[in-house]
């Protein structure tokens, strides 16, 4: 989930660059005694600028 998450956090920066996301991600029923599982990641388009 987080890797989805953060792939989806990456699409919108690159595509609206130089703004903040928040992806928020649940799972219902992913563990037997859990309502559900869940992500929630900030990024910023400054996470996925390389320095070269």
């Amino acid at each position: 989930m987080e890797k989805l998450a953060t792939e989806i956090a990456r699409l919108i920066l690159t595509e609206f660059p130089g703004g903040r996301v928040s992806v928020q991600m649940e799972k219902p029923g992913a563990l037997r005694f859990a309502r559900s599982v869940g992500v929630l990641i900030e990024r910023t388009a400054a996470d996925f600028t390389t320095v070269a």
